[in-house]
């Protein structure tokens, strides 16, 4: 095998830290979706052409 040469303990040592990192990343990208998604509701007002029905005509 040639190329990069790593030891087992020196990649044992890194993925904690990577696993960490990608729940962090994947945690606060979450976070930061949901609250776009949620306060985009009802920003219309009731007569607009864009906000739901009542009910079915």
């Amino acid at each position: 095998m040639s190329g990069i040469k790593i030891s087992r303990r020196s990649f044992l040592k890194v993925v904690p830290a990577g696993l960490l990192g990608a729940l962090s990343i994947g945690y606060l990208g979450g976070r930061l979706f949901s609250n776009k998604s949620t306060t985009q509701q009802n920003t219309f007002s009731k007569n607009s052409i864009f906000a739901p029905r009542d009910k079915q005509i």
